[in-house]
């Protein structure tokens, strides 16, 4: 017989390790988002996904393993989960995306130097470079004698810290791209909370490659996350104008959530009732 897990955390009790789920989980699919950002489209994209699997599996009877604000608001407005409780959720996510940015932060910074000094030493003659750095620890000295920091070095030659900011003039096409991969998402999610005797496997990857989907349909500019947004820079400016990461970010990223799971569960209540 097949073992069936629910999602449901429609109780009023908000417990600490409910919290925690939440905080871990997305401070480790944020940290996959960066480590696997700069991998090719496809199987970047996969991997998150696998990622997030492993993560609804572990802690789906815990949390619901919502990892993201705007599962946690669609599922509050669609009455499955009390607000207080997706508030909290919403606080710990940020929390676990936060520490993901400094850590992961920290982590490359203190690999720069070398990174940068394997890079030069690999392609720097391609690059008109005829005195590149002999040794990692004369990589602030050469970037300083270019006039550059080493962060700004390593941003040059494309080593700098993942950086997602909407790029000018194309701030309502990707508006448009992040309401579609949300709401492609949001039918995986609205499964996940809403369709009745799931395996533990198919809950899982119903969140999982319902990630990989909605990005294989919108593009690599829809991040689908407003924690995970927050960890990897889009609400950064850069060239364009100071609102946009926060309207497509937060509102188009829940907007599309709320499409996504709402008509999943209209759709479901339908098939119901026949």
């Amino acid at each position: 017989m097949t073992e069936t897990v629910e999602i449901n955390t429609t109780e009023e009790t908000l417990k600490i390790s409910a919290l925690l789920a939440e905080l871990i989980g997305t401070f480790l699919l944020a940290g996959a988002t960066i480590y696997l950002a700069g991998v090719s489209a496809p199987v970047g994209m996969l991997g998150v996904g696998f990622v997030l699997v492993f993560l609804v599996i572990v802690f789906g009877n815990i949390s619901g393993a919502h990892l993201n604000p705007a599962i946690s608001i669609a599922l509050a407005i669609n009455k499955k989960v009390p607000w207080m409780k997706a508030i909290a959720y919403i606080i710990a996510q940020l929390i676990g995306a936060a520490l993901a940015l400094l850590i992961f932060h920290a982590i490359w910074r203190a690999n720069l130097d070398a990174n940068i000094f394997r890079y030069l030493s690999q392609y720097g003659s391609q690059m008109g470079i005829t005195t590149p750095p002999t040794s990692a620890s004369d990589v602030a000295a050469f970037a300083k004698t270019n006039n550059m920091t080493v962060a700004e070095l390593g941003s040059k030659i494309d080593l700098g810290f993942i950086n997602a900011t909407v790029a000018k003039g194309t701030e309502w096409m990707t508006l448009g791209t992040e309401i579609l991969g949300s709401a492609i998402f949001g039918l995986g999610i609205g499964h996940a909370f809403y369709a009745e005797n799931k395996s533990m496997w198919e809950t899982g990857f119903s969140v999982g490659f319902g990630l990989f989907a909605a990005a294989s349909l919108a593009g690599s500019t829809a991040i689908m996350n407003p924690a995970v947004a927050l960890t990897i820079g889009a609400f950064e400016t850069k060239g364009s104008v100071i609102w946009a990461g926060y309207l497509i970010y937060i509102l188009g990223t829940i907007l599309g959530m709320y499409i996504g799971v709402t008509a999943y569960r209209y759709i479901q209540k339908a098939a119901l009732s026949k």
